[in-house]
């Protein structure tokens, strides 16, 4: 009797470990699969929060899945002060819009850009990064100036069908294509900043342009009345708000 029942509480205890050590190995592996298992549009979700593109680039080297994830990237963020040391050079700059192009070309379904980084970007990358987020940016800051001038940021903007809110920083606002062309599809707030020599007449015809446009702002610019008794008035069935900061108004004096 005494053998059988140690034989018994032998076999319990056996029994206990192997089933502690089996619901240890069940928590490990529930565990392991809640990391693989991570959505890949969640993982697209929190990069959109960084607002610096080279941690941007940081987090997808993680692993493949992360790799991934860029494609489900909605927010695309480079702050003027978020890293100066990396681009105080120009061939950091050059590597900042390298990666800028590589990230945007990744992306599926990016809907707010914002760059605000302070160096000149070439022509021909900001044209690819356009073209590429066209069917799908809804927000767009960029306040960088660019090397070459022959790029109308506001002509390309006026392309993109879903965009909702702008602004731009030196730009032109002369639009070159046909005037009964359809722009700004969906626009509903513009912001300009360091315009120089713009006519009100200009500004009238951009807000007509703007079919569904909301709110407009002009900022730290300068104006010139088409006539001498001019009074800045922005008409249209759709414009709700305007607002005008620091904007210093020149008359121009014909001999």
């Amino acid at each position: 009797m005494t053998d059988q029942r140690w034989k018994r509480q032998k076999g319990t205890k056996i029994g206990s470990q192997t089933a502690n050590e089996s619901r240890g190995a069940e928590e490990v592996g529930d565990q392991k699969r809640g990391m693989e298992g991570f959505p890949v549009e969640v993982i697209g979700n929190i990069i959109s929060l960084v607002a610096n593109v080279k941690d941007v680039v940081r987090a997808s080297m993680t692993c493949r899945k992360w790799r991934d994830a860029l494609r489900h990237l909605h927010t695309l963020q480079q702050d003027q002060y978020s890293d100066r040391s990396f681009y105080n050079r120009k061939s950091k700059t050059l590597q900042l819009e390298f990666l800028l192009t590589d990230i945007v070309l990744q992306t599926m379904g990016l809907q707010t850009s914002r760059i605000l980084h302070g160096t000149k970007f070439s022509g021909t990358a900001v044209i690819a990064w356009l073209s590429d987020t066209g069917g799908s940016l809804r927000h767009l800051t960029y306040e960088v100036p660019m090397s070459t001038l022959n790029v109308n940021m506001l002509e390309r903007c006026g392309k993109m069908r879903y965009l909702e809110s702008l602004r731009l920083r030196h730009t032109d606002i002369r639009l070159t294509t046909d005037p009964t062309a359809q722009r700004f599809m969906s626009l509903l707030s513009l912001t300009l900043y360091n315009l120089v020599d713009v006519t009100t007449f200009q500004l009238q015809w951009l807000v007509w342009a703007c079919r569904k446009l909301e709110s407009f702002s002009l900022v730290n610019s300068n104006v010139i009345p088409t006539d001498l008794h001019c009074i800045l008035n922005l008409r249209s069935s759709s414009l709700k708000i305007y607002a005008f900061l620091q904007v210093k108004f020149t008359l121009m004096l014909v001999q």
